[in-house]
């Protein structure tokens, strides 16, 4: 077995892409983290229709019921 000596510029280069390899992969992680707060916020608001809707929804049963006529 022989082992292969690396040279300082050799590391040195090797660091450079790692750093590189590490901006690119942190502007990703970014890029997804305002994907997912931007869904949250979406969902939020589709939330809140829901329960407007289950509230129409609730008040419409409510008056269906009172014109139904007394038997």
């Amino acid at each position: 077995m022989t082992e292969k000596k690396t040279t300082k510029k050799e590391i040195e280069e090797e660091l450079n892409t790692v750093i590189e390899e590490l901006k690119a992969t942190k502007q990703q992680l970014l890029a997804v983290s305002e994907g997912y707060q931007n869904l949250l916020n979406a969902n939020a608001g589709l939330n809140g229709l829901v329960m407007k809707y289950e509230e129409t929804i609730n008040i419409l049963t409510a008056r269906l019921i009172e014109a139904r006529p007394q038997g």
